[in-house]
């Protein structure tokens, strides 16, 4: 597998890669939040792997030839999801948190009703807040509280749409003898074939029949029935054709 469909879209993954980059991905999410580094487990860090997971998305895409946009899809559902999980992770721990400073302060934090009353109460939870913030190590306990659902949660929306990523089918074929799937990252060009192509079959009968230029047939002239056939004048008619002289005078001069 190239490693770089992990981290740019401009390579094509095959399901096998596209498979095991979602597994490589989730184990470096998982290290980065159990790095405790700032920089790593904050922002910036989270930014990266959703990049890189579009990017994953987007060359099993190419590799299907299919548009890039639907990569998108797993990825902006796998974040909402994300979001909604951190939320309930955090209200979660918040609550645990105003349960404890309730039995803390003489409060029965067993009784529903007692609690449901604390919550309405405006100046209880504007002291459960302050004793959040004062205390950086709860603070820190609540945010770690939503790492784990968020982080669930995420990873099995992207693993859902794994699945159906995985069994599409390429619009062009089989790839059989299809040498280059990971193009250069410079040159992401279309899938080219390993070998030459194959000279092509020859042509049968009819079809070189029609590819060849037809001979043209001498055409005779058909004949014409009931045409009147003009004479050409004749030329230096003999003198034998010439009308007599008139010879009566010579007559009456031999009588």
């Amino acid at each position: 597998m190239n490693p770089g469909v992990l981290f740019l879209p401009v390579y094509r993954a095959s399901t096998t890669a596209f498979l095991l980059g979602i597994l490589v991905l989730a184990i470096i999410d998982f290290a980065r939040l159990s790095s405790g580094v700032p920089l790593i487990g904050g922002w910036l860090g989270m930014l990266a792997v959703w990049f890189f997971v579009f990017s994953l998305h987007a060359n099993r895409l190419r590799y299907v030839e299919r548009g890039s946009g639907l990569a998108m899809l797993p990825l902006g559902i796998a974040i909402l999801v994300k979001g909604i999980a951190a939320f309930f992770g955090v209200a979660t721990a918040v609550y645990q948190q105003m349960l404890d400073y309730a039995t803390a302060n003489g409060f029965d934090a067993n009784d529903p009703v007692v609690m449901q009353e604390l919550s309405a109460d405006q100046q209880f939870m504007e002291a459960v807040v302050a004793h959040i913030q004062s205390d950086e190590a709860v603070a820190a306990q609540i945010m770690s509280a939503s790492s784990t659902p968020s982080f669930m949660g995420f990873w099995l929306v992207i693993a859902l749409f794994a699945i159906w990523f995985s069994q599409m089918k390429r619009l062009g074929g089989s790839l059989e003898g299809v040498r280059d799937t990971t193009p250069s990252m410079m040159n992401p060009e279309p899938l080219t074939p390993s070998e030459p192509a194959a000279a092509p079959a020859e042509e049968t009968a009819p079809e070189a029949a029609e590819a060849a230029p037809a001979e043209e047939a001498p055409v005779e002239a058909a004949p014409v029935e009931n045409e009147p056939v003009e004479e050409a004048p004749a030329e230096d008619a003999p003198a034998e054709d010439a009308a007599p002289e008139d010879t009566a005078p010579d007559d009456k001069s031999k009588d």
